[in-house]
């Protein structure tokens, strides 16, 4: 992605929050390059009631809030809810979309460990130091895996 991109939808007066990261979202945009930029941090959390209504409500944006219901309903995997967002907002290519379709799939066939220190790892990158610690007791906390 390079170059001016403009947004589309409406700046929220009250923005999402995202505790792991202490981050303040505004837009769908801001969303999708958060989503983008840290695709080993996200996870099903991301998708609950709380981004529904500001989606809804600080967007206007009610036909995704409602498909993203939908597909939380269907049980979706968290690709496919990624993705719906992705395409809808239309901040990425379709090529820069199934990448990261890719992305987590790929973290979908590694075991809990695995997916933990990826995480932990982006978490560390970004200097959120705290939640790194937090991944990385996790990881050694666990009962050992055979694989």
């Amino acid at each position: 992605m390079s170059g001016l991109i403009l947004c589309r939808t409406k700046e929220a007066e009250n923005p999402y929050y995202i505790s792991g990261m202490d981050l303040n979202i505004y837009s769908l945009e801001e969303l999708c390059y958060y989503i983008y930029n840290n695709v080993y941090l996200i996870g099903l959390e991301l998708a609950d009631e709380t981004l529904f209504e500001f989606i809804r409500n600080e967007t206007g944006e009610t036909e995704l809030a409602d498909r993203l219901k939908v597909l939380k309903k269907q049980k979706a995997g968290l690709a496919e809810i990624v993705v719906a967002i992705l395409k809808y907002v239309d901040y990425y290519t379709i090529g820069e979309i199934e990448q990261i379709r890719e992305i987590i799939e790929t973290l979908n066939t590694q075991n809990v460990l695995e997916r933990l220190k990826a995480r932990a790892d982006s978490f560390l990158d970004n200097k959120c130091y705290y939640s790194a610690i937090s991944n990385y007791n996790n990881i050694i906390s666990s009962k050992k895996d055979s694989t």
